[in-house]
């Protein structure tokens, strides 16, 4: 399937607090990894899709993303929301929603990666007409991310605090598709959380779905994932 037609926001905001042992200077999702910006390897998997705009939600240290992404010109129209005042991913989204003009958008953390093809999951969300599609990947050990799961028709039915279980299960791989109608019900103006918040909402009303994929997955929120980063993206 040709996907076609979507804007994608980019979250790029955070205080990075626990990474400032290792990235000081900058915002973490352009941390060096591997001689580039962690942001561009995003970027690159956006490249089979057809992209109308990016949409960067922006905050802390945003003069570091801006100069980040000054040359760059492979993709669609880049746009910045910045937020005066911490928002939360929540709060983010929706002051970001202004911007976008599409009738879809793909969210996607900027501080983590999952190895995978981006349009299967764009086709998956089309094909089955979903309200909200969060993509899920597979992982050895779920106390570090929380454990998602679902029934048998790929709803999500409960998202599990991190450190509640251990061993194998699917996490959030940070990566969700939504008609704008939908994000533009989250409460504007107010600090607001997609994961303790919003995604619950869906949960309980029944409306939010999984795709899990098998890829590789890696994020950079802590000094020790910052450095795996650099060995993952090396393989």
């Amino acid at each position: 399937m040709n996907v076609s037609g979507i804007d994608v926001m980019i979250l790029a905001g955070g205080l990075g607090s626990r990474l400032k042992s290792s990235v000081a200077d900058r915002q973490k999702v352009v941390a060096a990894v591997d001689g580039r910006p962690f942001l561009f390897y995003l970027l690159e998997q956006l490249k089979n899709i057809q992209v109308n705009k990016l949409i960067f939600c922006t905050g802390h240290m945003q003069e570091t993303v801006v100069q980040a992404l000054k040359n760059y010109t492979d993709g669609g129209k880049i746009l910045f929301s910045y937020e005066d005042t911490p928002l939360g991913t929540g709060g983010a989204v929706r002051q970001a929603v202004a911007l976008a003009e599409a009738p879809d958008v793909l969210v996607m953390n900027g501080d983590s990666f999952i190895n995978c093809d981006l349009t299967a999951f764009c086709a998956a969300y089309y094909k089955n007409d979903r309200q909200g599609l969060m993509l899920l990947t597979e992982v050895d050990d779920v106390s570090r991310f929380g454990m998602v799961t679902l029934d048998e028709n790929s709803r999500i039915t409960s998202f599990c605090e991190k450190g509640a279980f251990r061993g194998q299960g699917l996490i959030n791989a940070g990566v969700y598709l939504f008609p704008k109608r939908i994000l533009e019900s989250i409460p504007a103006g107010c600090l607001f959380s997609l994961e303790k918040q919003f995604f619950p909402e869906l949960v309980k009303a029944g409306t939010l779905y999984g795709f899990s994929v098998n890829g590789d997955f890696i994020d950079i929120g802590t000094a020790e994932s910052y450095n795996q980063a650099q060995r993952f993206f090396k393989q």
